[in-house]
């Protein structure tokens, strides 16, 4: 069981960071650039099945990297191998991968923390089709130093629908839009020190701002149970202290992938 971890922060949106994709996109409509908003029903799409990347240079300061996010993806329905490289200053070299994605759900891969960089660049190859990314991140996931506390649902949800009836009350027919993750993992006995050097800078500059981040409870026993959310309208943070440590409470929401 692993302890939970967030993707809040990705070295490809680094202001000042050259961005590029390796081919000719299929249409302004569908500029590398939409990767790095966060949305990913904003896409980039490569102009044929060529074998392609998303890469990011001039990263400064250099960045460390020990995991990559995919979202709004067809690299599944297109038979991608998806690997991720470094640049060392003169060359790209292999850092992780390669990982064959069976569907197009999120893709949340992890690996040992090596030397900072100042460039990182997701490939993909052997594709059938062009590939298509909503959002791609590359970055450091910050790991709470805890498990969740007892009685957490990883997978509650609301079902966002709307349903038509006769005047007697029988339904003559139904509209779901979506299904809703409704996150609450809490935690006890945090260290304040964790807090104060960790999570304020995730939650200044993330959490709190409503950005989405990749969030994952158990990478290695619940991997599939990895989302792409973020914290609910007008949200709060307390972190009361028992007595030493402190606790906390997250709220989140996001559309669940069917």
């Amino acid at each position: 069981m692993s302890y939970p971890r967030i993707l809040w922060k990705s070295a490809l949106e680094i202001s000042g960071a050259t961005v590029t994709a390796g081919s000719t996109d299929a249409g302004s409509q569908y500029d590398v650039a939409n990767v790095l908003d966060r949305r990913a029903y904003t896409l980039w799409k490569g102009a044929d099945a060529s074998d392609n990347y998303i890469q990011a240079l001039s990263l400064s300061p250099v960045q460390p990297a020990n995991c990559v996010a995919i979202i709004g993806h067809n690299l599944g329905t297109v038979g991608a191998s998806v690997d991720v490289d470094q640049w060392n200053g003169s060359t790209w070299i292999d850092l992780a991968g390669p990982w064959t994605p069976t569907d197009d759900k999120l893709i949340f891969k992890t690996w040992a923390v090596g030397p900072t960089r100042s460039g990182y660049r997701i490939n993909f190859t052997s594709l059938s089709g062009a590939p298509i990314v909503g959002v791609a991140m590359v970055g450091y996931y910050l790991e709470f130093p805890r498990y969740l506390a007892s009685g957490w649902d990883p997978t509650a949800e609301t079902v966002v629908a709307e349903g038509v009836e006769s005047k007697a009350g029988n339904l003559l027919g139904a509209t779901v839009r979506y299904h809703e993750l409704n996150l609450n993992p809490n935690w006890s006995f945090l260290d304040p020190a964790w807090i104060d050097a960790n999570f304020r800078d995730a939650w200044d500059q993330c959490l709190s701002l409503l950005k989405p981040f990749v969030w994952s409870w158990d990478y290695s026993g619940h991997e599939s149970e990895t989302y792409f959310v973020r914290m609910v309208d007008n949200p709060s943070l307390s972190m009361p202290y028992d007595p030493y440590r402190r606790s906390l409470v997250l709220t989140m929401r996001g559309p669940r992938e069917l």
